[in-house]
């Protein structure tokens, strides 16, 4: 990778513009005629990620006009007793993000707000979930996993270093944490850049924080909403594998994801219409719809 990249991730922004005027991204070979910069395919995967976030954070979206109305129609439009006027009248209770969700949040270095934290401590009910991944994520989102930063501090000589550098005897000795584990372990990086990409058939796709342990923005809800449960589902595997001491690896995330989102269709026909729309083939090839 050239030392220029290095110096100044900055100064890329002043070299070349990532995005087109129609919103499409260019491609690496593009990037490196037009900015002079030579970088991995993994670096520039990431950048196209950081891209993509920033443009779903900054993007403004323009809402409809609230509709109005007289006060009498609108009292014409309520039934008798007050208890249903106050009920309209009074104004809503001061929402605020939940001291769990919080506290993930701050273990995953993300930004949550009241509504995503609302849906975040709703998302290990889900029926059609079995209990050991109800458990998990709400384990995960109530700051109570085993990790072993967490365990070393309650059962003597148990090691603080996350489990898979520890398999492949890394020499960096890197704490256990859910920032660590689920996300920034060079194992699981690489992982994640090569599932995503499959997921999203675009090659390498790196994926932000805020979109691993938050969640995507997308036009398409029904797609929001799949990857959703994607994420879930691919934070449990890298659970599992890491309870059974063994390395994540790519088919065997695939195939695991597949098996269990066919599962899903199956028993519930509202995820399955989700899945139907959620233009994600790869992950659905499996459903009959």
């Amino acid at each position: 990778m050239s030392g220029n990249f290095s110096i100044n991730k900055l100064k890329i922004s002043n070299w070349v513009n990532i995005v087109r005027e129609d919103g499409t991204f260019l491609l690496k070979n593009d990037f490196e005629n037009f900015s002079g910069i030579q970088i991995t395919d993994l670096k520039f995967a990431k950048i196209l990620g950081l891209a993509r976030s920033c443009i779903a954070k900054f993007t403004k979206y323009t809402q409809t006009g609230k509709k109005v109305d007289t006060v009498q129609n609108f009292c014409m439009r309520i039934k008798k007793g007050s208890k249903r006027v106050r009920k309209i009248m009074e104004s809503k209770p001061h929402e605020s993000i939940t001291s769990n969700i919080a506290k993930y949040a701050e273990l995953t270095e993300t930004i949550i707000g009241a509504e995503k934290s609302m849906e975040l401590n709703s998302s290990w009910g889900h029926s059609f979930l079995n209990n050991s991944t109800k458990v998990f994520i709400f384990k995960l989102h109530s700051n109570l996993l085993g990790i072993n930063v967490r365990v070393s501090h309650f059962v003597r000589n148990h090691p603080r270093t996350c489990t898979f550098c520890d398999i492949l005897n890394n020499p960096e000795e890197n704490d256990e944490t859910i920032l660590h584990l689920f996300f920034s372990c060079n194992v699981i990086e690489d992982l994640l850049v090569n599932f995503f990409g499959w997921l999203f058939n675009d090659g390498l796709r790196y994926v932000s924080r805020q979109e691993f342990f938050v969640g995507f923005t997308d036009e398409n809800k029904y797609k929001e909403l799949a990857l959703s449960l994607v994420n879930s589902l691919v934070k449990k595997y890298i659970w599992d594998c890491k309870l059974r001491f063994t390395v994540p690896n790519l088919e065997s995330l695939k195939n695991s994801i597949q098996d269990e989102i066919w599962r899903i269709s199956e028993i519930n026909k509202y995820y399955k219409n989700v899945l139907a729309r959620a233009d994600l083939q790869n992950l659905t090839q499996q459903i009959r719809f």
